[in-house]
């Protein structure tokens, strides 16, 4: 989709969690996301999930 220009090179797709755990890992996803985004991490690669 990216390729296509359909959505920015940037964007990534998660699939809808199935469990708890999975839920789990998707909200940490989105609040380092949000982190990243708002200039609170500081480089990409020091982020271990």
């Amino acid at each position: 989709m990216a390729a296509a220009g359909m959505i920015p090179s940037t964007a990534v797709m998660v699939y809808g969690p199935r469990n708890e755990v999975e839920i789990e890992t998707v909200l940490e996803l989105l609040r380092l996301s949000y982190d990243f985004a708002c200039g609170k991490l500081g480089r990409v690669d020091s982020v271990v999930l």
